[in-house]
């Protein structure tokens, strides 16, 4: 969650970062306060996408609030293609299928 949280500027425990990861606010809190909960794989594909978009973007490891910004806005006005049809990429993190099948891409990409 914590690198979800950078990249993006978001709080552990709000509603984008639910709607972002498919995740419950409730279950979100669980997770936070180091209780194991059944979306671990959810939370570490988005964390993954996350990183890996944030390394391929930025060659600058500093990550600033700007940047937070940018990639919270990307996340709900931005595109991604995928197999001919065009997602936010809100909704392809929510969902595991999209989440992988766009990881597969990024990687394909570098």
């Amino acid at each position: 969650m914590a690198t979800i949280i950078d990249v993006f500027g978001l709080k552990p425990r709000s509603r984008l970062l639910s709607a972002l990861t498919g995740v419950p606010i409730k279950t979100l809190d669980r997770a936070w306060t180091g209780h194991t909960i059944r979306h671990r794989e959810q939370l570490f594909l988005v964390a993954r996408f996350a990183r890996e978009v944030r390394d391929f973007l930025f060659e600058d490891p500093t990550w600033t609030d700007a940047r937070r910004i940018a990639m919270r806005a990307w996340l709900l006005s931005g595109e991604i293609d995928l197999d001919g049809r065009t997602y936010r990429p809100i909704d392809i993190l929510a969902d595991e299928a999209l989440v992988r099948r766009a990881l597969a891409e990024l990687h394909a990409a570098t």
